[in-house]
């Protein structure tokens, strides 16, 4: 039966995307750890878990250990290493001891002590090795606090020991950290042990924690199968590993057959004179004790019904269905007992090399298992060729404010020069029907964060002491991708509202960015134009002065500080009555404030600090997946360029920012470069909404805009229902995956939740992301096929299908101050239909000429707005 199933389950798994790492296993005892083998394959992983409490007795030295030299000797020859200890209590049956005590301690510092030594070498630690094993049963269970001892233990190993010795070391990368490495997790018995489920849970729910590990010792792959389903219930989408994995339950099942139990079990016997009778335990302790030749060994195999050929192949297709990133086997032998008996373990079989029950080779080396030494080769070449980040590519959104279609020379720009994005064009895809899903910025990054319509939520531009648009524990883009195993960080503007009313800028401000997916932020709160004008670090505002509280209002002054009205000699450039409120750094804003001072941002060193946040993320992250929001606030409104950008062009301040915004994707691109990360980094950059000339400062925009067309050939620009309302500059760019070109696929930033999520192997619950659609073809520039309909949000909503565009008449009034901004808003008490094809500037409304059309695409609008998650 099992061989029917290995063979014939080979055909039936769906091959995933990307491979998976293997690499050599040498168990407890890093001493056997041998180079001259391990130069005989192709494998890059090193793994070993020595017994810890070999060293908390004295009975070995961390600082002296031959076998934790072999540790760092196999990271200095370019060896990758996996490593952890073996807690085994149950060995000299002891429990586990109680936080803070005596006992703790000692062991803590035992853990510490080899750290100290092959701290710095390690590329992956296990927190455990098979721990509901090792440990006592009582400590598996819950205590009457309701706390699991060994859940309780393992979480403190990371926190007291781990964590501790890296933040003392930063120079060194911190390994990824998994938990396990559990066994026998197809037995009931096993998932029902509280401290099974709860280092699952541990592992899912520890952001420090990369994922789990499991063994995988079988019989059938009907066992591999419920492990992994049970597993994958718990922790649905971090990683996996596999430190070990065999057949050695089936190997045990059959170690009393007879060797003369089938035709070919009688064949083999006859070839080699063996009695029929012979018990396959005095065959095994003929060979641990003679030493057989490699093709006896095989033979036997051979003839045995229920031997699996290519199994390892079956463990490496299961490895890719299930999100596996390393597995390591059994290299070398450890023990070959020479008397066998009916119920004796049969480890020996296992090893890459079975040095004690093979005959060597002529010139006296240790013979590799012919049973499958040719397919662990090919499958460890196999994860060379797709090694795990090349299936969960870095992801970078460089996300614009304000800037337009024709704002960049890619696009057509001629006034103002943007080397950086142009390169990313050239050697990307460039999108000429790409859009964002509103024409204002809030409910744009809303829907791409969430993939919903921002009408859904009743979205619009928010002040800036709004609470947060998102509910904590809802789905979001950083949320799913840290579910995938991404470390993800938002640095820039945020405008998406904080905490859930009135904010107390002076204490931990939330919920917020961390609440709802980032592992890392530092924003802008919401715009630059509006107060507070201080940076807020993952809740709470740096290098704040308790003694100078900040306060903020949007309804009436508070302090004594002056305002755009009251003094408009202090302002660097002047602004209308919304933007005369309190001055900070020369310039007015939209609201109130007082205090802060030691903590408010100078207007023009803002990109600086920003890209100092965004490299710092990307190079302490740099060796494992990352996701980086970075929305600049570049081109918002104030304009205030740093001084080597200022006079750049001829736009004045406005095209001053843009040459900025490219500075600063330059830097990044730079970086990528510099840390060979690029090959392995997705790099998508757009914008929030289209152009606006002069949004309430005068800053010589319209003046000095001369012949240079911010939206391109496209009507309308920053809160207008027409294309460029929405139509933004848009390019994706990962050498080596996609290739240069042109794109005129309708596409929508909504659809980066579900085509990411795609990207990361992350599948999405039933409903959740209800309007985003996986269009990762797309944008990899595979696909040409884009969006049936597109979705434009503004003071209206509109539609795009084909070539037509329907633009919804305007049913709700529109704030007062967007009759004083120089763009045509689109609104219009009647409905509009244009065919973009023959008209792609919207002079033609065709509404009249063709009702059938109008009336369809009405009915479609009218769908989208009912559907319901």
């Amino acid at each position: 039966m099992i061989k029917r199933i290995f063979a014939g389950i080979i055909a039936l798994l769906p091959l995933a995307a990307g491979a998976q790492e293997i690499g050599a296993n040498f168990n407890h005892d890093p001493e056997i750890i041998d180079f001259t083998y391990l130069a005989k394959t192709p494998v890059e992983w090193v793994r070993t878990t020595p017994y810890i409490f070999e060293y908390i007795r004295g009975e070995k030295d961390p600082a002296t250990s031959p076998g934790l030299q072999n540790v760092i000797d196999a990271k200095k020859k370019g060896y990758k290493v996996a490593f952890g200890f073996r807690w085994d209590f149950k060995k000299y049956k002891l429990r586990i001891p109680a936080p803070g005590s005596a006992e703790e301690k000692k062991y803590f510092a035992t853990a510490t002590a080899i750290l100290d030594r092959v701290g710095p070498y390690i590329d992956v630690f296990k927190l455990g090795n098979e721990p509901n094993l090792e440990t006592m049963e009582p400590d598996l269970q819950r205590n009457a606090a309701g706390v699991v001892p060994l859940v309780r233990f393992t979480e403190r190993l990371l926190t007291e020991v781990l964590e501790p010795y890296y933040r003392q070391h930063p120079a060194l990368r911190r390994p990824d950290v998994y938990t396990g490495s559990l066994p026998r997790l197809f037995m009931k018995a096993e998932q029902q042990k509280p401290g099974v489920a709860g280092l699952i849970k541990l592992a899912q729910d520890n952001k420090a924690i990369k994922g789990l590990a499991v063994h995988l010792h079988i019989s059938d792959s009907l066992e591999m199968e419920e492990a992994f389903r049970y597993v994958r219930s718990i922790m649905p989408a971090k990683p996996v590993i596999i430190p070990e994995f065999s057949l050695f339950r089936l190997y045990n099942k059959h170690v009393a057959d007879e060797l003369g139990d089938s035709q070919a079990g009688r064949s083999f016997a006859d070839k080699y004179g063996y009695a029929h009778h012979m018990k396959l335990y005095q065959w095994y302790s003929k060979a641990n004790t003679e030493r057989v030749s490699a093709k006896e060994w095989e033979d036997m195999f051979a003839s045995r019904t229920w031997f699996p050929q290519h199994f390892m192949r079956t463990y490496y297709r299961y490895f890719q269905k299930y999100g596996v990133v390393l597995a390591t086997y059994g290299y070398l032998s450890q023990s070959a007992p020479k008397k066998m008996g009916p119920h004796s373990p049969t480890w020996f079989i296992n090893p890459i090399f079975p040095m004690k029950s093979l005959q060597p080779q002529p010139d006296g080396s240790f013979t590799p298992n012919p049973l499958w030494f040719n397919d662990f080769v090919d499958i460890v070449e196999q994860g060379k060729k797709n090694k795990p980040l090349a299936a969960k590519p870095n992801i970078i959104i460089l996300y614009a404010d304000d800037l337009g279609y024709g704002d960049v020379g890619c696009y057509g720009a001629t006034a103002v020069k943007t080397p950086h994005v142009d390169r990313l064009a050239a050697n990307g895809v460039r999108f000429t029907d790409a859009h964002c899903t509103a024409a204002t910025c809030t409910p744009s990054r809303l829907s791409l964060l969430t993939g919903r319509y921002a009408f859904r939520n009743n979205a619009a531009i928010l002040p800036g002491d709004a609470p947060l648009l998102m509910q904590p524990g809802g789905l979001t883009l950083p949320g799913i991708l840290q579910q995938a195993g991404y470390t993800t960080a938002v640095i820039g503007k945020w405008h998406l509202g904080l905490g859930r009313g009135a904010i107390d800028w002076n204490g931990h401000i939330g919920p917020g960015p961390n609440e709802i997916g980032f592992n890392y932020s530092f924003i802008i709160p919401a715009t630059t134009d509006r107060v507070p004008t201080v940076f807020v670090e993952n809740g709470k505002v740096p290098q704040l002065d308790p003694n100078d509280p900040i306060a903020v209002s949007y309804t009436q002054q508070v302090g004594e500080e002056p305002t755009g009205l009251s003094h408009p000699e202090l302002l660097k450039q002047k602004a209308d009555t919304q933007h005369s409120n309190t001055i900070i750094n020369g310039i007015s804003r939209i609201g109130y404030m007082t205090g802060g001072k030691a903590a408010r941002w100078v207007d023009e060193e803002i990109p600086l600090v920003l890209n100092a946040k965004a490299k710092q993320f990307i190079i302490k992250n740099r060796n494992q997946p990352f996701f980086l929001y970075y929305p600049y606030p570049n081109i918002h409104v104030p304009r205030a360029p740093n001084r080597q950008f200022a006079g750049s062009t001829r736009l004045g301040a406005r095209g001053d920012v843009i040459a900025e915004m490219d500075w600063m994707t330059g830097q990044v691109m730079q970086l990528l470069d510099s840390l060979g990360i690029a090959e392995n980094t997705l790099v998508i950059f757009s914008s929030d909404n289209g152009p606006v000339l002069d949004d309430g400062y005068e800053d010589q925009a319209e003046e000095r805009n001369g012949s240079h067309q911010p939206s391109g050939i496209y009507r309308g620009g920053k809160y207008s229902a027409f294309e460029a309302g929405t139509r933004m500059p848009t390019i994706t760019y990962w050498p080596g995956t996609i290739k240069s070109g042109v794109s005129g696929a309708l596409c929508s930033q909504v659809d980066l939740l579900a085509s990411l999520a795609a990207l990361a192997g992350q599948p999405l619950p039933t409903g959740a992301a209800l309007d985003s659609r996986n269009a990762l073809d797309v944008w990899l520039g595979r696909s040409a096929n884009g969006r049936a309909y597109l979705l434009e949000e503004s003071y209206t909503l509109a539609l795009r299908r084909g070539e037509w565009k329907y633009i919804a008449p305007q049913q709700k009034p529109a704030p007062d101050w967007l009759r004083n901004k120089k763009i045509e808003n689109g609104l219009q008490p009647t409905a509009q239909l244009y065919n973009l094809k023959r008209d792609p500037r919207e002079q033609q409304n065709v509404a009249d000429q063709y009702p059938a059309v109008a009336r369809d695409l009405q009915a479609a609008l009218e769908k989208i707005k009912q559907d319901k998650p």
